[in-house]
């Protein structure tokens, strides 16, 4: 199993989740974005996200980021889109994704959020289907509604635990990468 971190991405790191996206495959690309689209097209969005109305969940492997769950909310409810790099798909990092933008929403008290994925698409199934969120399929699209519940005190406490266990990883990983040399005798 990959060592994998997660933590809240800031509007200063853009240019990380286009890398991101500009590196999924094609056929990757195609199911986050219901359409062919090029890289550069992918990072493109990224640069336009609306911070505002937006929160981003990162994976991070080695200090690069690998995955992205976007939860993009209006008033009470949000839309959430995920992407996965195809080496640490079917490894559980999709699901954790979604759990750490799921508990962002509930301690942000958004009422509802809905799901879309292309018919085929089967870690985004998978997904969905823990939730028991309610699905739906209509054609080559198939959707899924999550009621939140209410933040709790454990619900906060249980995303802060996870920030600060993100940040610290990342922090590691960045020193890490600095080749630090060993305390001399």
């Amino acid at each position: 199993m990959p060592m994998v971190s997660y933590r809240s991405l800031l509007p200063m790191e853009t240019e990380r989740i286009a890398a991101h996206l500009a590196r999924l495959p094609p056929d990757d690309r195609r199911r986050r974005f219901f359409g062919q689209l090029s890289g550069e097209a992918a990072a493109l969005h990224a640069r336009q996200i609306d911070w505002r109305h937006t929160v981003a969940i990162g994976a991070f492997e080695h200090g690069v980021l690998r995955g992205v769950a976007e939860l993009s909310c209006l008033d009470r409810s949000c839309e959430l889109a995920v992407s996965v790099e195809p080496h640490l798909q079917r490894h559980g990092v999709g699901t954790e994704l979604v759990d750490r933008a799921l508990l962002a929403a509930r301690n942000h008290r958004m009422g509802r959020i809905s799901v879309e994925w292309l018919h085929g698409n089967a870690g985004m199934s998978a997904i969905t289907a823990k939730l028991a969120a309610r699905r739906h399929i209509a054609g080559d699209e198939e959707s899924a509604e999550i009621e939140i519940a209410a933040p709790s005190h454990a619900s906060v406490l249980r995303e802060w635990t996870g920030e600060a266990w993100g940040w610290l990883s990342d922090l590691t990983d960045r020193m890490a990468g600095f080749g630090l040399p060993a305390k001399a005798g």
